[in-house]
């Protein structure tokens, strides 16, 4: 059963530090096949996430230096020979050491070795897990979560179009913009944060593009987007800054009704009424069809944070069920 707790408003915002693993900006390694980590397990539907449609696996290994487990992501040789898997590793060295990016801490790409990426491993799961796991006890997730989710994932989309990594930070306009482009449960993961809800982490880059790619030769074929069709924009097969936001408005739609992809009440009311009206509204702003209408990246962390002090003046948060991690 869910309980009320009291909780300290800054903690909740900040998200308790980041607990888990550091996540200074250290280059990540170049790894050769079992040098530095061992097999575990190859990862199922079952346990959260994508198993990868667009990758050559995705396995559980251990670190032999520090004993952690980690997430290898292997790549075909048709990603390595048409530079996907190239701007994902580069993509996420970019990224690197922001709290809701998923930290890549090593990778290979000699076409004589077998080429992968090994990343953190995310303890708690995916969010079409979670979701999975309160459809079947038939039991809402609490909306104080669901503001933590929101919080986290357009944090880390502002980071990732305008280089800001914190409050207060400026825009760098050197900074070239990457696009996600399939923001969707499966794709997102959660991780001990040391307050009273986990921290977000947004995960899997294979879809990603930069706006420099478009315009080089590295992916002029890469206009057409290779995201899930059911979480694709309006304005898909075309995208812009804010089309990342908008899939992030169809996850909170999937979060408050518990599906695991957009169903038709997206339109008409994107959020359950027991989640209040105040969450449906930035939400549905998110989801706006006209992208010239819709919130942007750049102002959506703000908006975000001044709506959950609005909420949390006026509610006490649950925590999420004894059972959601089980």
């Amino acid at each position: 059963m869910s309980r009320h707790v009291r909780f300290d408003l800054g903690d909740m915002l900040r998200g308790g530090g980041h607990h888990g693993h550091s996540h200074k900006k250290q280059a990540p390694k170049h790894v050769k096949e079992d040098s530095h980590f061992t097999f575990v397990k190859a990862l199922s539907k079952q346990a959260g996430g994508d198993t990868g449609a667009l990758n050559g696996g995705i396995f559980i290994v251990r670190s032999k230096g520090s004993g952690a487990l980690c997430v290898e992501k292997r790549f075909t040789r048709e990603d390595v020979k048409g530079l996907h898997a190239k701007r994902e590793v580069n993509y996420l060295r970019k990224l690197r050491g922001h709290p809701n990016i998923s930290h890549l801490k090593a990778y290979e790409l000699d076409p004589g070795e077998v080429p992968r990426m090994v990343m953190t491993y995310y303890e708690l799961g995916a969010l079409d897990t979670l979701i999975d796991r309160y459809k079947r006890k038939d039991q809402f997730l609490p909306e104080g979560f669901l503001w933590r989710v929101f919080l986290d994932i357009a944090k880390a989309l502002r980071f990732c179009v305008y280089g800001i990594r914190q409050e207060g930070d400026k825009a760098d306009p050197e900074w070239d913009t990457i696009l996600h482009r399939d923001i969707k449960p499966g794709n997102i993961f959660l991780t001990s944060s040391g307050s009273l809800y986990p921290r977000s982490v947004l995960g899997d880059f294979g879809c990603g593009i930069s706006e420099s790619d478009i315009t080089t030769a590295l992916a002029r074929d890469e206009r057409v987007s290779r995201q899930a069709r059911a979480f694709a924009p309006p304005e898909s097969p075309d995208y812009d800054r804010r089309s990342d936001v908008y899939q992030l408005g169809l996850v909170m739609h999937c979060l408050s009704r518990l599906l695991r992809v957009p169903d038709h009440t997206v339109r008409s009311a994107p959020i359950k009424s027991i989640h209040g009206e105040l969450l449906g509204q930035v939400v549905g702003a998110c989801l706006r069809r006209n992208t010239s209408e819709r919130e942007s990246t750049f102002f959506l962390p703000g908006v975000v944070e001044k709506k959950t002090k609005e909420y949390l003046e006026n509610h006490e948060p649950k925590t999420l069920a004894t059972w959601a991690f089980n």
